[in-house]
């Protein structure tokens, strides 16, 4: 396999060669660049790259911005010769991150028959410290490392997605690069997508101020693109010319407090990914160590928790440096001397919940209280943000008491040993649920009422909810102290399987709960899940999962519920047999992890539980 990938560029050096770097990396066998008339040290960039064999580049001195044009250009001449089997159009501030392995590894996992396939992509905001570290030399790649959970546009539509194609001589490419057509393969895009794209399309606003000012203008002059085509850039460039693109620019920036509330809310997550890879292959980008010092401290390496005050801990930002390519924990140190227990186990609590770490992020609590009463560490499971190794701090202590007595301390407890059902009682529990409309098996109903059994306390959750087949089970299921919430948005909505949702479900939906007498007993939050996560106090100890079944969706539903659950709490997928799925995919890849273990399978449910 060979895997070309082409890049249009008009001064791209801030971006050019941590994006070229990054994709060679990735697995990118060769580049196809389109310079379009760059003035900065673009140019630079790519004779280096193309001294080393790696380049090749296309000097276009048209000034309307013919982007599906030149684009097919050079996917073209990737099949016709390059000899490339893959072919990756992006743009100079997009990288594509596999979900595993290389890129060609993500693309020998698609069927001979699939001819193109989606890559969603991902924001990466500008902020408020962002652009002063920007500014001050900082590499965009260390100064942005907050990114959204879901991206719109700058005029608030969701961000389309990109394409990878088969390479085809007769490939065309859209204007964006989000579509392509070609008579080898008529089929729309593959759903399964195996990357994500990281994209920072606004690292600071002299780069967007240049950007919409060269690239507006260019559009404005394409008379042969219909108006609506690059509506974002259009409407920016209206702006700007107004002269009111930098107030614009300024009143978008979020502040840091406001990152924190956001990855707290779930709306935003911190994403290493990039730095973290990046920092190894250009080792030598110029900024200083108190710079850096302090854009990890932002981000939340580690912190100490005084009696008065919060400061970043010197000794685990010299450990991140020291281990700054492994991939979790990061590492809360508790300043504990004099204080009572209950204040130290809130200490921690506040802590982790300040430093946002939930969704793709934070996995678990870890505390280890060694002999004698000193306290070892407190880890915060942490995939993204590094491996910190933290010596204990002298004269630190605890209240005595074993590493299962902190841990319930600080969490809540694991759940106990819930409440049974007899075999009779369950069965007429699935009959009462089995007369909603539904899409459950008889056989997954009666797990979701075992499931829901064992429950002993707090809450269970339901994401997706329909006409409330799995509501009523899990309602009649579980004990009648336990809450179940029903998370469902019921807004016009076609399925992953072709199925249509919509407003008239939740007036059904409200009928069957009445008819079958669990209205009382069940808490409907009639919102997206990631918007209704933020309105849920853990700790769930079931999570069933059955809401958008595409493997954005579901990926988003289980990383922003994540921060809610308990320790060994159990998270129930629908249609995740086939691991080829966006449910499937995301349980596997749940176990492993080593997070989560594999506990049962029923029909078309998967059931895993946390590991602590």
């Amino acid at each position: 396999m060979k895997v070309v990938m082409t890049v249009l560029v008009r001064n791209e050096a801030d971006i050019l060669e941590a994006n070229l770097a990054f994709h060679r990396n990735a697995g990118i066998d060769f580049f196809i660049v389109t310079d379009n008339r760059s003035t900065d040290a673009t140019p630079d960039i790519l004779r280096r790259w193309e001294a080393r064999g790696l380049v090749r580049v296309i000097v276009e001195e048209d000034d309307t911005y013919a982007q599906g044009a030149w684009v097919t250009r050079m996917a073209r001449l990737a099949a016709t010769e390059h000899d490339a089997t893959w072919v990756v159009n992006a743009d100079a501030d997009e990288f594509f991150l596999p979900r595993r392995g290389s890129i060609p590894d993500a693309l020998a996992t698609l069927p001979a028959g699939v001819g193109q396939v989606l890559a969603s992509r991902v924001d990466f905001p500008a902020t408020q410290e962002s652009e002063r570290l920007i500014a001050s030399g900082v590499p965009f790649w260390r100064a942005m490392q907050v990114r959204d959970v879901t991206s719109t546009s700058s005029l608030g539509v969701p961000l389309p997605p990109k394409v990878v194609h088969r390479a085809d001589p007769e490939v065309i490419v859209e204007q964006g690069n989000h579509a392509v057509r070609s008579p080898a393969w008529p089929a729309p895009p593959s759903g399964r997508s195996p990357f994500t794209v990281l994209h920072f399309p606004e690292r600071c606003f002299a780069q967007l101020d240049s950007k919409i000012r060269l690239g507006g203008a260019a559009y404005a002059r394409n008379t042969t693109l219909d108006p609506s085509v690059g509506s974002t850039w259009r409407a920016l460039y209206e702006v700007q010319t107004a002269g009111g693109l930098r107030a614009r620019y300024d009143a978008a920036l979020p502040a840091e407090e406001t990152l924190r509330a956001g990855i707290e809310a779930g709306s935003y997550v911190l994403d290493r990914r990039l730095a973290t890879r990046l920092e190894r292959l250009l080792p030598d980008e110029p900024t200083d160590r108190a710079t850096i010092d302090r854009i990890r401290a932002i981000h939340a390496v580690g912190v100490v928790v005084g009696s008065d005050e919060v400061t970043a801990e010197p000794r685990l930002l010299e450990a991140w440096h020291a281990a700054f390519d492994a991939d979790d924990p990061v590492t809360l140190v508790i300043d504990a001397r004099g204080r009572p227990e209950e204040e130290i186990h809130g200490a921690l609590l506040t802590e982790i919940q300040r430093v946002g770490l939930d969704a793709d992020d934070a996995a678990d609590v870890l505390v280890e209280a060694a002999a004698g009463g000193s306290l070892d560490r407190a880890r915060v499971g942490c995939r993204i943000l590094g491996r910190l190794a933290a010596q204990p701090s002298d004269g630190v202590a605890v209240t005595p008491g074993g590493r299962d007595e902190m841990r319930r301390a600080v969490l809540g407890g694991e759940p106990p040993n819930g409440g049974t059902l007899g075999n009779a009682e369950a069965e007429e529990i699935v009959d009462r649920a089995m007369s909603v409309e539904g899409h459950l098996t008889r056989r997954e109903c009666r797990a979701l009422v075992d499931l829901a059994a064992a429950v002993g306390r707090s809450h269970v959750v339901e994401i997706g909810s329909f006409r409330g087949r799995s509501t009523i089970a899990l309602a009649l299921g579980a004990p009648a102290h336990v809450s179940v919430i029903a998370v469902d948005p019921h807004e016009e909505f076609v399925g992953e399987h072709g199925g249509h949702f919509g407003p008239a479900d939740r007036v059904a939906f409200f009928e069957n709960l009445l008819r079958e007498g669990v209205a009382d007993r069940v808490r409907l939050i009639n919102l997206p899940s990631v918007a209704a996560a933020a309105a849920v106090e853990g700790p769930v100890h079931l999570l069933w999962v059955d809401g958008d079944h595409s493997d954005a969706g579901v990926t988003a539903d289980f990383h922003t519920w994540q921060r809610t659950l308990a320790p060994r709490a159990t998270v129930a997928f629908h249609d995740a047999a086939d691991p080829t799925t966006g449910p499937g995919r995301v349980a596997a890849e749940a176990v492993a992890s080593g997070r989560y273990e594999f506990v049962d399978r029923v029909d078309k449910i998967v059931v895993v539980r946390r590991v602590d």
